[in-house]
């Protein structure tokens, strides 16, 4: 089982790795241009100079989330760290996801650095839920630092953790364990996660190795 709909959302178009990422996500995924989106913070894309080059993507708009539902993944990609994403406050990126139209998610997929390795997650998850009411399933996010790699068998891109160990299994179509890997919080909404054995409780990770998928 997988999501039925995928979203991504790059708030770095300016960014060369986070256009790259977000290009590599588009076409694993085969997600549409019309769910694929970037966002600024300031006014740099005044004349709209800056659709091309931002992964094939539009600019969010008020109605860009609204078709996301307990059945979709929302991937965000910018640059991270344990405080959470770079270059917007939390709230700020909350209020910006509301004023796009998203209502309710199933997960929410940040594809940033260290953004897992503390509790950026659980006070993100508060804020939706407590003050802007939009219900979500899960929230997921890398504890270290995180690159794109593809294996030597061809299989598709996947993000890996800058380890020795987690490099050489991805080159060789595994991974490390997902509790080495990552952190996964509950939101305020029962959603059954698609491969629910890898997930078996936001407590207990998966500690064992796996192929890539």
């Amino acid at each position: 089982m997988k999501w039925q709909k995928y979203f991504i959302l790059n708030l770095d178009p300016t960014d060369p790795i986070v256009n790259r990422v977000s290009n590599m996500l588009k076409y694993r995924y085969c997600i549409p241009k019309d769910r694929c989106f970037y966002d600024m913070q300031d006014d740099r894309d005044m004349y709209g100079t800056l659709e091309t080059r931002a992964a094939d993507a539009i600019p969010l708009s008020p109605t860009s989330l609204a078709a996301a539902d307990r059945s979709s993944k929302l991937m965000i990609v910018t640059h991270g760290s344990e405080s959470g994403p770079g270059g917007i406050f939390m709230k700020m990126l909350a209020v910006k996801l509301k004023d796009a139209g998203l209502k309710e998610v199933g997960l929410i997929s940040f594809k940033s650095c260290f953004m897992g390795n503390d509790e950026f997650l659980d006070y993100f998850s508060l804020y939706l839920s407590k003050n802007l009411g939009i219900d979500h399933g899960w929230l997921i996010a890398y504890r270290g630092e995180i690159t794109t790699l593809k294996s030597r068998f061809g299989v598709a891109w996947h993000m890996s953790l800058v380890t020795y160990e987690d490099i050489f299994f991805h080159r060789h179509e595994h991974k490390d364990s997902d509790s080495a890997r990552i952190r996964l919080v509950k939101g305020n909404i029962d959603v059954i996660l698609p491969g629910s054995r890898r997930f078996s409780s936001p407590a207990q990770l998966c500690n064992l190795r796996r192929r890539l998928t």
